[in-house]
């Protein structure tokens, strides 16, 4: 993809984001392996790519509809680099937008229609915030009680939302 127009059209943005995040991981990657390993990184540097993702995200805010999956989403990335200017915007947006979803909503009815959407909310919230003792974790909680009830067909979207682990930014630092 050259990047000069528009693959897949999408009125959140979040995919911007995710491209923008996705590119940073890879080059970060590729220069710990060559760094771990005493050699020169030969890889293709990625910076264009990533200026170019920067570019759309500063110029495009991201909107939440009403959808688990993008406020999850935008919540997990934010988790990867808080102190960043795109990630604090990105967390303070989707933290008000699931607020105003989760809380408001009575804890024994699931917020939407797919398990696999508010797995990936319960999965993100509990990432960015990490605290069970958090108002929040707690009523996602009642949500994937809720679900768990009616009885998960997704199994592996639901055991990552009861426990992150490996989806946390953390857990692989100290396993080098």
């Amino acid at each position: 993809m050259d990047m000069q127009r528009i693959l897949c059209v999408s009125d959140d943005h979040l995919n911007d984001a995710v491209g923008y995040f996705i590119y940073q991981l890879l080059q970060s990657t590729a220069e710990d392996f060559a760094k771990q390993a005493g050699v020169p990184n030969n890889s293709p540097s990625l910076d264009a790519e990533i200026q170019q993702y920067y570019r759309i995200m500063t110029n495009h805010a991201i909107t939440f509809p009403e959808s688990p999956l993008v406020l999850g989403m935008s919540l997990w990335l934010s988790h990867f680099d808080r102190s960043a200017a795109w990630s604090r915007n990105l967390s303070e947006a989707g933290l008000l937008a699931v607020c105003d979803n989760f809380l408001d909503k009575h804890p024994s009815i699931a917020w939407g229609q797919s398990q696999f959407r508010d797995f990936f909310a319960c999965l993100g919230i509990k990432c960015y915030l990490n605290d069970p003792s958090q108002p929040l974790q707690m009523g996602l909680e009642a949500i994937l009680d809720s679900w768990e009830d009616k009885g998960p067909t997704n199994l592996a979207m639901f055991a990552a939302a009861l426990i992150p682990g490996a989806f946390r930014k953390e857990f692989f630092a100290d396993k080098r």
